[in-house]
């Protein structure tokens, strides 16, 4: 098969069950496969910078081989190989990248709380022996924590995506990967899908993405 694929195959509407379903029934499939490719990935953790690559590299082929799957055009191992390897040092820029917004979040959320340490320490010593002071701490220590957590969390389903079209799409690089993920974790509603053309299509809406389903689409 093209190193990229084609226009995915019309399918019936898909509930959220379904979805759950068919992903369950895909990676029983192929389990050993899969399972092999992430044991396969994880060793190369050992070895820096290379390893690393290979193993964003070696993720998303996982991505790319269940994509070809459900839109019935599946693919050999080796040829996708071939294809996530040429690809390698694109797969190093994203994992970069992540690494870096992943310290900024960090640094954002280290930031939010020792303002808040100062804040209460300050309301602590300027109400001393006052236990509705330290009740109010507590339970904004406990909303801040939570608020902290849950938009942490929306944070990085932004960015978890970021390694599927750069395994899957000719005309997206280590870079421009991160706009179509955080495009597609935005539009998690189509899980309740009317095809896999759209699963496809939805990180093609970026305004900068040149991949062929924009272009099919625009012709």
């Amino acid at each position: 098969m093209s190193e990229s694929f084609g226009s995915p195959s019309q399918i019936q509407p898909l509930s959220v069950g379904n979805v759950v379903s068919a992903a369950v029934r895909l990676y029983r499939s192929h389990l050993k496969d899969y399972f092999l490719l992430a044991l396969k990935a994880y060793v190369w953790v050992l070895l820096p910078v290379y390893g690393w690559a290979k193993f964003y590299a070696l993720s998303a082929l996982i991505s790319r081989l269940a994509f070809g799957e459900l839109v019935n055009q599946p693919e050999s191992i080796s040829s996708g190989q071939r294809y996530v390897n040429s690809r390698l040092w694109q797969f190093l820029v994203t994992m970069l990248l992540m690494f870096l917004i992943g310290i900024g979040i960090g640094l954002g959320v280290f930031v939010l709380f020792m303002l808040f340490a100062f804040l209460s320490a300050f309301l602590g010593l300027g109400q001393q022996g006052n236990p509705a002071t330290y009740i109010l701490i507590g339970l904004l220590t406990i909303v801040l924590s939570i608020v902290a957590i849950v938009a942490v969390l929306w944070l990085l389903t932004r960015f978890y995506l970021a390694d599927v079209p750069l395994a899957i799409e000719d005309n997206v690089n280590g870079t421009s990967t991160i706009n179509p993920s955080c495009w597609l974790s935005t539009d998690m509603h189509l899980l309740s899908l009317n095809s896999c053309d759209r699963v496809q299509q939805s990180w093609c809406l970026a305004p900068t993405c040149r991949c062929h389903c924009c272009q099919h689409s625009a012709t």
